[in-house]
Protein backbone atom coordinates (compact mmCIF):
# COMPACT_ATOMS: atom_id res chain seq x y z
CA UNK A 1 0.00 0.00 0.00
CA UNK A 2 0.91 3.73 -0.49
CA UNK A 3 1.72 5.69 2.69
CA UNK A 4 -1.22 8.04 1.73
CA UNK A 5 -3.34 4.86 1.78
CA UNK A 6 -1.91 3.40 4.99
CA UNK A 7 -2.41 6.84 6.77
CA UNK A 8 -6.47 7.06 5.51
CA UNK A 9 -6.67 3.69 7.39
CA UNK A 10 -5.14 4.21 10.29
CA UNK A 11 -5.21 7.48 11.20
CA UNK A 12 -8.43 7.23 13.06
CA UNK A 13 -10.39 6.29 15.34
CA UNK A 14 -8.78 6.64 18.60
CA UNK A 15 -9.03 7.20 22.13
CA UNK A 16 -6.68 9.44 22.19
CA UNK A 17 -6.69 11.97 26.12
CA UNK A 18 -6.31 15.48 25.47
CA UNK A 19 -2.35 14.76 26.17
CA UNK A 20 -1.85 13.81 22.38
CA UNK A 21 -2.50 17.47 21.72
CA UNK A 22 0.74 17.85 22.82
CA UNK A 23 2.38 15.34 20.31
CA UNK A 24 4.13 16.26 17.03
CA UNK A 25 4.68 12.83 15.69
CA UNK A 26 2.29 9.87 15.26
CA UNK A 27 4.21 6.40 14.45
CA UNK A 28 2.42 3.53 13.21
CA UNK A 29 3.74 -0.17 13.56
CA UNK A 30 2.68 -3.67 12.67
CA UNK A 31 1.32 -5.59 15.27
CA UNK A 32 2.44 -8.45 13.23
CA UNK A 33 6.23 -7.80 13.58
CA UNK A 34 6.66 -4.54 15.12
CA UNK A 35 8.09 -2.78 12.62
CA UNK A 36 7.13 1.02 12.09
CA UNK A 37 5.08 1.01 8.53
CA UNK A 38 4.35 5.18 8.71
CA UNK A 39 5.14 8.34 10.84
CA UNK A 40 2.66 11.26 10.42
CA UNK A 41 3.42 15.21 11.60
CA UNK A 42 0.12 15.56 13.47
CA UNK A 43 -0.91 18.99 12.37
CA UNK A 44 -3.94 18.63 14.67
CA UNK A 45 -6.10 15.75 16.72
CA UNK A 46 -9.62 15.73 15.53
CA UNK A 47 -12.95 14.38 17.22
CA UNK A 48 -14.19 11.16 15.12
CA UNK A 49 -17.62 10.63 16.56
CA UNK A 50 -18.59 7.73 19.35
CA UNK A 51 -18.41 4.25 18.91
CA UNK A 52 -20.27 2.41 21.92
CA UNK A 53 -20.27 5.55 23.84
CA UNK A 54 -16.32 5.82 23.50
CA UNK A 55 -15.35 9.37 22.31
CA UNK A 56 -12.51 8.52 19.08
CA UNK A 57 -10.30 10.97 17.73
CA UNK A 58 -8.33 10.89 14.23
CA UNK A 59 -4.68 12.11 13.92
CA UNK A 60 -4.40 14.89 11.26
CA UNK A 61 -1.38 15.38 9.42
CA UNK A 62 1.51 14.73 6.85
CA UNK A 63 2.74 11.63 6.09
CA UNK A 64 6.78 12.38 6.62
CA UNK A 65 8.99 10.67 3.59
CA UNK A 66 12.40 9.49 3.00
CA UNK A 67 15.12 12.26 3.91
CA UNK A 68 12.90 13.66 6.78
CA UNK A 69 15.19 12.75 10.46
CA UNK A 70 12.01 10.69 11.73
CA UNK A 71 11.03 8.68 9.14
CA UNK A 72 14.88 7.93 8.56
CA UNK A 73 15.38 6.90 12.13
CA UNK A 74 11.95 4.88 12.51
CA UNK A 75 10.05 3.51 9.32
CA UNK A 76 11.24 0.12 8.42
CA UNK A 77 12.69 -0.24 11.48
CA UNK A 78 11.55 -2.39 15.06
CA UNK A 79 8.99 0.20 16.98
CA UNK A 80 10.51 1.81 20.03
CA UNK A 81 9.60 0.32 23.28
CA UNK A 82 7.06 2.90 24.23
CA UNK A 83 5.09 1.50 21.66
CA UNK A 84 3.47 -1.53 23.04
CA UNK A 85 0.14 -0.05 23.48
CA UNK A 86 -2.61 -2.09 21.16
CA UNK A 87 -5.23 0.03 20.24
CA UNK A 88 -8.09 -0.20 17.86
CA UNK A 89 -8.95 1.65 14.75
CA UNK A 90 -11.55 1.86 12.58
CA UNK A 91 -12.33 0.88 8.69
CA UNK A 92 -14.77 2.60 6.62
CA UNK A 93 -17.03 0.22 7.31
CA UNK A 94 -16.45 0.92 11.35
CA UNK A 95 -15.41 -2.59 11.70
CA UNK A 96 -12.21 -2.72 14.37
CA UNK A 97 -8.90 -3.96 13.52
CA UNK A 98 -6.20 -4.38 15.84
CA UNK A 99 -3.20 -2.31 14.90
CA UNK A 100 -0.07 -0.63 17.06
CA UNK A 101 0.42 2.96 17.49
CA UNK A 102 2.68 5.28 19.12
CA UNK A 103 2.18 9.40 19.51
CA UNK A 104 5.26 10.50 20.48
Amino acid sequence: MSPEIVYALNRGCWSLGEAAEEHTVALFASTGDGIVRLAVAIERIEDAGEIDGDKKRAVVGTVLRPGHPVHDRYVGHRAPEQLNVTFRYVTAECRQVTSRAAIT
